[in-house]
């Protein structure tokens, strides 16, 4: 495939490589060493708004199941959204929370409010309410930080690709949500595996000895996992700041690119652009009749565009926990009709005309066919 829907990057080893000679003379390597430390300081400085701290973990997933564990979700319920990927659910399962599935809004693909209002009418014993932003997109979530705030649970947020340009981007609010985010490999802020949690400064301590098997200072421990990032990734994690900006650049110019190539194309819906986006891809919504079509045709143009969180959770999942399931319409909707078109990270110098024209061929042929 000419377009490939991931191109992953991440920092030459030249650039990161020397970063570990302290870690080398010090023979620390793991259990919050020098770089790791160093790591969080500066995502902190450079992300968090003041009264927030990072805590850097081994994924996304795990980041979340620590989370849970430390806000002791065990035998209680967890909202989350049933248009979310496989991993969110799987954590809130590790920690041992029964998983309420709630529907999302079609504008956003997140988290409906009032879907959320009419599940903790419907349930007691509520432990935390879990947001998912999609698509790497920051999108105002007021409405369910209020909610939050006036039922007394914690919000969390798993922000798996919502990294973006430091100088753009702060997380934090005084509602105390708490935000984990993904810096896998497929992902604009890339180190190969990993992840971050923001957390207010409250509640960080808690999380780090959940990421740390759960032990205290007497080594008597509570819930917890192993989810410490080792230096080597911490390394890399210097070399993805310094390109970082370059990197949010050029997938900003790709998604204007796939705006103008849409603008005015009837066959493809748009979802809001909010104005903060790390564009980890680039969504679209087509007639669920269509959808394999689509894919198709774009293919054949040496385009591959992908699915999104399809199945959704509530047809996806076949474990054995219990998933209490509320009405969610719009998430079934979107699971048979969103697709995603790749954006780089990098791209060589005839990149835009060869996938302009690759598009816009796509599009001809469709409208053609209806």
């Amino acid at each position: 495939m000419k377009y490939p829907y991931l191109r992953p990057i991440l920092p030459q080893p030249e650039t990161w490589v020397p970063l570990l000679e302290t870690s080398y003379s010090q023979r620390y390597f793991s259990n919050y060493g020098p770089l790791a430390t160093r790591l969080e300081g500066r995502m902190t400085e450079n992300y968090l708004i003041e009264g927030y701290s990072s805590t850097l973990v081994t994924s996304n997933t795990l980041g979340i199941q620590a989370v849970l564990n430390a806000l002791e979700v065990y035998g209680r319920y967890v909202i989350l959204p049933d248009f979310t990927f496989s991993g969110t659910l799987q954590a809130v399962i590790a920690a041992g929370g029964k998983p309420i599935v709630c529907d999302v809004l079609k504008e956003t693909s997140e988290l409906d409010p009032k879907s959320v209002e009419a599940a903790l009418e419907k349930y007691d014993d509520v432990a935390a309410i879990m947001h998912v932003r999609c698509y790497g997109f920051v999108n105002d979530i007021t409405p369910v930080k209020k909610i939050s705030k006036a039922h007394g649970i914690p919000l969390v947020i798993d922000a798996a690709a919502a990294l973006s340009k430091p100088s753009e981007q702060t997380f934090g609010s005084e509602y105390g949500e708490i935000e984990i985010f993904s810096l896998h490999a497929t992902k604009v802020f890339a180190i190969g595996e990993g992840g971050l949690i923001a957390a207010p400064e409250q509640i960080s301590e808690r999380i780090r000895r959940s990421v740390n098997f759960g032990f205290q200072s007497d080594r008597t421990f509570h819930d917890g996992t192993n989810a410490k990032m080792d230096e080597f990734r911490a390394a890399i994690g210097f070399g993805t700041l310094d390109l970082i900006d370059g990197i949010v650049d050029n997938r900003q110019k790709h998604a204007s690119l796939y705006l103008e190539l849409f603008e005015g194309n009837d066959f493809v819906e748009l979802f809001d652009m909010p104005e903060l986006a790390s564009w980890s891809c680039f969504p679209i919504l087509v007639p669920e009749s269509n959808r394999e079509k689509c894919i198709t045709v774009f293919a054949d143009q040496g385009v591959e565009v992908k699915k999104y969180y399809w199945p959704s959770l509530s047809v996806g999942y076949q474990g054995r926990a219990k998933l209490e399931i509320m009405p969610v319409e719009t998430s079934l909707l979107l699971q048979n009709s969103v697709m995603c078109l790749p954006i780089y990270s990098e791209s060589p110098d005839d990149f835009w005309t060869g996938l302009s024209q690759a598009v816009r061929k796509s599009l001809q042929l469709l409208d053609s066919t209806r």
